[in-house]
Formats: structure tokens, sequence, C-alpha cells
């Protein structure tokens, strides 16, 4: 099959070794989750408390950064869905970054890798190096 726009043979999915796309789903449904979990604790943090009449809390410069270094995270590995290398470095810094502005326990900074390891891996088992090109080469008939 050729893609309408380049022309290019699209390579079937199903080559890709087994390994690979599940440890890609795996990281992709993680990371997912992290980010439902995020956003759900971020507006239940912002919004206060009812009985104080639904004031927002003053966020500190450490607090602000944490927050900063976890969007940078979410961006890492929203990322990752299309270049895997990158996103997955990406999201790592940002976890050690984030580690680094708000005291966490050790254990949740090796939970919140888990990810990225798993993108860089796949990306290594698949040989797609940065970006993950389903296309075959230029003038390949296969």
């Amino acid at each position: 099959m050729r893609d309408p726009w380049t022309g290019r043979l699209i390579v079937d999915v199903d080559e890709e070794r087994w390994s690979t796309r599940v440890l890609r789903y795996l990281a992709r449904g993680i990371s997912t989750c992290y980010l439902a979990l995020f956003v759900f604790m971020s507006i239940a943090s912002l919004m206060g408390d009812w009985q104080e009449g639904w004031t927002s809390p003053e966020l500190t410069f450490r607090e602000g950064l944490g927050f900063l270094f976890a969007g940078i995270f979410f961006l890492g590995y929203s990322l990752a869905w299309k270049w895997e290398v990158l996103g997955g470095v990406l999201g790592i810094v940002a976890t050690v970054a984030f580690r680094a502005a708000i005291d966490v326990p050790a254990v949740m900074l090796l939970i919140m890798v888990i990810p990225g390891f798993l993108y860089l891996s796949s990306a290594a088992l698949s040989g797609a190096g940065a970006g993950r090109d389903r296309t075959a080469p230029e003038g390949s008939d296969s």
C-alpha cells in the first residue's frame, strides 16, 4: 500500500516485533494513566477547600517549578507516541528535574520513569532511532 501524500510504500505493521509493540503500548497506557491522575490531582489541589469558599491556595516557587516539570514530563511522553527516543529522554529528564524541584520519595521517581525506559526499550528493539518511520525507503518494492 502506498502513502497517498508521498507515494512511498507503507510497511505492514505486522512486520514489527511483538515485544516492541507490547513495550510501546504498555508505555502509552501507563503514561496516559499518569496524565489522568495528574489532571485529577491538579484540579483538586488548585480548587482549594470548599469550607474556605473555594479559594485557590498560593503556590510556592518550588511548587510552580514542579508543575512546570510535570508539564514537560507529559509533553515528553506525548511526543514519545511519535518519536520514542526524544520523548522518552525528555520524560526521564523532566522526571529527575521534578524530583529536584519537589522533594518526593525516590520510589515515586522510579515509578514515574517507567514509561520513559519502556519507550527507549521499544525504540531500541525496533531499531527506529529518534523517529519511527513506518514507510519503506524510496525505490523499495517490499
